[in-house]
Formats: structure tokens, C-alpha cells, sequence
């Protein structure tokens, strides 16, 4: 779906809730590969449970980055592995 869709098929309700996890999801992935980028730092992995160990190490736990953002990843990485339901984020089927 192109994006201009995409965002129409979102505001109309048309995508699921899990969709929409999933698209924020993928938003919030990709702004940590490219904080990797700025920051010059050497991706070790390809898979998405390293990639957001590797975020943790060089900008929570060295307190560059406040923990909320590492809590919000991780419950969005869950969800969009399936691992939570999209109720818990307060979306509903339409």
C-alpha cells in the first residue's frame, strides 16, 4: 500500500489494530538504526532483539537516553511479534 494510502486507510479505520502496532513499531525501529547511523555506531547484528540490546547498551544503560524509551520499544516489539495483543495499547476492532 503506498504511503499516502496507507495514512488514508488509517485515518478512515480501515487497518486493524495490530497493523497499526506494527507500523509504529517499524517508526520507532527504524529511529534507532538511524540514531546508529548519526552516532557512528557499528551494527553487530541484523535481528531486531539484537539490534534493541545493542540501543539499550549504547544509550539507556550509559544514560544517554531515558529508560522510557527502551520500555516503549520493547513493549512494541512484543506486540508486533505477536507476543501482546493491540488492547493493550488501548486499541479496539472497529
Amino acid at each position: 500500500m503506498a504511503p499516502k494510502l496507507d495514512a488514508e486507510a488509517m485515518a478512515k479505520g480501515e487497518l486493524g489494530p495490530r497493523s497499526i502496532v506494527n507500523r509504529a513499531y517499524y517508526a520507532m525501529f527504524y529511529a534507532v538504526l538511524g540514531l546508529f547511523l548519526k552516532t557512528n555506531v557499528t551494527l553487530k547484528t541484523s535481528k531486531h532483539s539484537g539490534i534493541i540490546s545493542m540501543f539499550d547498551q549504547a544509550f539507556i544503560l550509559s544514560g544517554k537516553m531515558d529508560k522510557q524509551f527502551s520500555k516503549s520499544l520493547h513493549k512494541m516489539f512484543n506486540a508486533s511479534s505477536g507476543e501482546l495483543i493491540p488492547s493493550s495499547f488501548g486499541l479496539i476492532a472497529c
